[in-house]
């Protein structure tokens, strides 16, 4: 997107990226040995080197020590991106298409098995605050999405409810579960249930599942929509910039060492 409301979308997106990316740089590993307590690195290796069985069997090496360590930062590392990727796709769409903060949230009270519990999607376009070209285009994107669970949409389209994820390896089956019912509400709603996923190493059982009831985009297919439905290039906005945010996580690893 040129001029300058594409320079705007940049900044701001450029500036939520840091903002999450720097959360992971004051993460401090730990080895969580219980709910309460939570042990730093040097502590741990005092712990295990005085241990009766660690220390025989090089448990208080610093191989393991870091491979301990590990669960924690992996999860926080891929939190903080899947934070980042939900929070500047939804300004993406919120500023190319000149919403406001409120149109761009969704939720509602979502029955899930026996529970009934409020659910909120990661973004909404909704139809009717779009004009012209642009409201032609996501109507044609709700016609298409719907058309894989039937021959034409059985309710009027009224938007689009975007999820997103920027990788999907959780097997919960009660996410899941809460994840298909949202899918349904929005379906039976006349929102087109939109799933992006951005990368190309997801559970692929998970996302079989999902197809049934998600319009679902994995890997490229993902960035080429957003760059189709805002004419915002987010992948080759993020590749320029691949040097800065990737010593954040680098930084990150380093720690376990």
């Amino acid at each position: 997107m040129a001029g300058s409301v594409g320079t705007g979308i940049a900044s701001r997106i450029h500036a939520i990226i840091i903002k999450h990316l720097e959360k992971i740089e004051s993460y401090e590993p730990a080895h969580g040995r219980s709910r309460q307590e939570r042990v730093p690195k040097d502590r741990l290796r005092a712990a295990f080197t005085s241990d009766p069985v660690y220390s025989l069997f090089a448990l208080d090496s610093a191989e393991y020590i870091a491979a301990t360590l590990a669960g924690g930062t992996i999860t926080s590392i891929h939190r903080k991106i899947g934070d980042l990727y939900e929070e500047s796709v939804r300004e993406i769409f919120r500023m190319s298409l000149a919403l406001s903060e409120g149109e761009v949230r969704y939720s509602a009270h979502i029955a899930s098995g026996d529970a009934r519990t409020q659910r909120s999607l990661d973004c909404f376009v909704p139809l009717d605050s779009l004009t012209g070209p642009r409201r032609s285009q996501f109507r044609s994107l709700a016609v298409e999405g719907f058309r894989p669970f039937g021959a034409k949409p059985r309710v009027t389209p009224v938007g689009v409810g975007i999820e997103v994820r920027h990788c999907y390896q959780s097997a919960d089956s009660k996410r899941a579960q809460a994840d298909d019912a949202m899918a349904m509400h929005c379906a039976v709603s006349g929102i087109l249930p939109l799933m992006l996923v951005f990368c190309n190493q997801s559970n692929q059982s998970i996302l079989r599942r999902y197809r049934r009831v998600w319009y679902l985009r994995e890997g490229m297919e993902s960035y080429n929509l957003v760059k189709a439905c805002t004419r915002f290039d987010f992948y080759e906005f993020l590749a320029e910039r691949k040097g800065t945010y990737r010593r954040y996580i680098i930084d990150a690893l380093a720690k376990l060492s």
